[in-house]
């Protein structure tokens, strides 16, 4: 019984010390068996195997590599915006110039139809100028009175100065003194000498 109770004060004791962890116990056997000579020797630290600054020298090759590619990227990205503001620059200016050569490619068309329908009109005001001049001066007169001011001025003007007289001179009634002294009005400011020639035979 004592030797019981002992033992089982001892398997208390080494039980609270983690004497029979399942770990200890192994060595512990391992130990007996001689299949455990000691305690494997610890590892070295890494820096007592490495060249001492091979860490060092390594961090500032990789900082160095990293630099570079970071320098090339910027390059890179640098080359690729200026390329595109040289672009963007090439057709803006090739937008003005295609510009320009429409809007002169328009006043030329815009000339040419103007010369073309003065031409016209020049013609059939040569055929009016004709047919009224060949008329008695009261029928001139009458078809005159039914034309814009600036067309009889205009007319008066091209007309030979003996006929456009006798059509002044038939404005006799007060309303035709009245028209025909409008037209003179502005006839004066087109040209003063041709207005008292005509002015001169009313």
């Amino acid at each position: 019984m004592m030797n019981m109770a002992a033992m089982a004060g001892l398997a208390g004791f080494a039980w609270s010390r983690d004497w029979l962890r399942r770990e200890r116990l192994s060595r512990a056997l391992a130990v007996l068996r001689g299949e455990e000579a000691g305690p494997a020797p610890a590892t070295m630290p890494a820096a007592e195997t490495s060249a001492p600054g091979f860490d060092a020298a390594e961090q500032r090759r990789r900082e160095q590599e990293a630099a570079e590619i970071a320098r090339t990227e910027l390059e890179r990205r640098q080359r690729e915006i200026r390329n595109g503001w040289e672009l963007l620059e090439r057709q803006q200016l090739a937008f003005v110039r295609a510009k320009e050569e429409w809007e002169e490619h328009r006043k030329r068309i815009e000339e040419e139809q103007r010369r073309r329908e003065e031409e016209a009109d020049d013609s059939g005001f040569r055929k009016e100028l004709d047919i009224l001049s060949g008329l008695k001066a009261k029928e001139a007169k009458e078809l005159l009175r039914l034309k814009k001011d600036a067309d009889v001025v205009r007319i008066l003007l091209e007309m030979e100065p003996r006929k456009a007289r006798k059509i002044v001179g038939e404005c006799k009634k007060s309303e035709e003194r009245l028209w025909i002294g409008r037209i003179l009005e502005k006839l004066h400011d087109r040209n003063a000498v041709q207005a008292e020639v005509l002015a001169a035979g009313n």
